[in-house]
């Protein structure tokens, strides 16, 4: 039985990976106006993170902080959509990663994505119990005016970290 849960569990993942790739819009840019020298060294920074992920060679495993490092360069640059491909491509090699499914989340909340976001914090939630994360599920189901989902996901967050956020007392009140 555990076998089965384990396999099941596996190409859920696969096929939420998959599903999120196809609809990653890679082509998704932002323009952050940088100088040319900024767009140089973020260049250059992208390809030796490229580079260094390409020369491992199975069965090792190119360390997680190369695809994070890349993703983050990319950011830096404005191209979101890739900097998430980037990340996506790291769960060929690392089935769950806390720092990739933290890193695509806000990654897609930057695009407005709230609902892909919403799947990654899920994630962080569930596979690694980061209670934390409830509150960034909050924000994300507020501005899809999903109220319930919001208020519950806030009263979580309080539950678990007994954290606090103004804005969303304001908005809801006090969880008890």
């Amino acid at each position: 039985m555990k076998k089965e849960y384990t396999i099941g569990l596996l190409l859920l993942v696969i096929a939420i990976v998959g599903v999120l790739i196809y609809f990653s819009r890679s082509g998704y840019e932002v323009d952050l106006k940088l100088t040319p020298e900024q767009i140089a060294e973020y260049t250059e920074k992208v390809d030796l993170m490229d580079k260094r992920i390409k020369t491992v060679t199975p069965p090792e495993k190119p360390d997680i902080d190369l695809f994070v490092e890349k993703a983050r360069y990319l950011e830096y640059l404005g191209k979101y959509g890739k900097a998430i491909d980037v990340l996506l491509e790291s769960f060929k090699y690392y089935e769950n990663t806390s720092v990739g499914w933290n890193n695509i989340a806000k990654l897609y909340d930057k695009k407005g994505d709230y609902k892909s976001a919403i799947v990654f914090y899920t994630k962080l939630v569930e596979t690694f119990d980061l209670n934390a994360y409830y509150l960034s599920l909050a924000w994300d189901y507020y501005r899809l005016e999903d109220i319930p989902k919001a208020r519950e996901a806030y009263g979580r967050y309080v539950q678990f970290t007994s954290g606090q956020d103004l804005e969303l007392i304001k908005l809801f009140g006090n969880p008890q």
